[in-house]
């Protein structure tokens, strides 16, 4: 599988090829990134993925077609084992929140995995052109419409960022961070959470635009904003001082968003 998207990426660059070649595998794939019983299939097949996307330069139709493809998978995933619960996309699903059995090794590997395709998911919605928004319509100059686009892919990374600050926030509050009390003891592993908050960090300077108006928005809760604050705090001071209360427990002041420029 493997092969087949790496290889057909490179002789046919169209998007409505890659889609086609691609999309005929995609249940099987999906299925087993699903797979809540057996962690080795579900593994074999992010690991399969993160492969893919990592051998190719971005942007390209075929990283475009699998993660907007299997990007809801890649959340669930990346959910499931940072909060040890099973995850559905359908709320009313018998399996929304099961207890999950999974070792600290199984749990790292997934985690890096996830991480860095959706860190890789962000380069593509940031650098991709938009076909839609670039069509001569004769009104404007050259350098309007680069405005246009740029605002729209700014407005998708928004969108994302919005999913994958909530999956965050729910991580941190499981696991906590280094140099704090474990909120889950026995369960909770502050590396994952410091994996979530070095993820924070880097968007914030990668995307300050998008960072700053996701955080500065109603679709951010003033709870879930105070621990993402803390959180990205907590990696910029290498958690110095964090003695007591509850890992996720936001510090009164406030992160200075206007610190992060481009």
């Amino acid at each position: 599988w493997k092969l087949m998207c790496i290889c057909g990426s490179m002789a046919t660059p169209n998007a409505e090829n890659v889609a086609a070649l691609i999309a005929p595998s995609l249940d099987v794939i999906r299925d087993h990134m699903l797979c809540l019983s057996e962690h080795d299939t579900q593994l074999s097949a992010l690991r399969a993925v993160h492969e893919v996307i990592q051998a190719l330069e971005v942007p390209n139709p075929t990283t475009r077609f699998l993660t907007l493809a299997l990007g809801a998978e890649i959340l669930t995933m990346l959910r499931s084992y940072g909060t040890l619960h099973t995850c559905s996309r359908d709320p009313a699903s018998a399996i929304a929140a099961m207890p999950m059995d999974a070792t600290k090794k199984q749990r790292t590997e997934v985690f890096g995995h996830c991480m860095k395709v959706i860190l890789t998911t962000l380069q593509q919605l940031s650098s991709e052109e938009i076909e839609a928004e670039t069509v001569d319509t004769n009104e404007g100059d050259e350098e309007s419409k680069t405005a246009t686009v740029s605002a729209t892919n700014e407005q998708r990374l928004m969108a994302y960022l919005s999913l994958l600050f909530e999956t965050f926030v729910a991580i941190i509050r499981f696991n906590g961070l280094p140099n704090h009390p474990q909120p889950q003891p026995g369960k909770s592993d502050p590396t994952i959470g410091r994996t979530c908050a070095q993820a924070l960090l880097h968007i914030a300077r990668t995307y300050p635009g998008a960072f700053k108006a996701c955080m500065g928005g109603a679709g951010v809760a003033e709870q879930d904003r105070a621990v993402l604050e803390f959180a990205v705090r907590g990696e910029m001071t290498g958690y110095a001082g964090g003695t007591a209360g509850k890992a996720a427990a936001p510090a009164k002041k406030k992160l200075n968003l206007k610190g992060f420029k481009k």
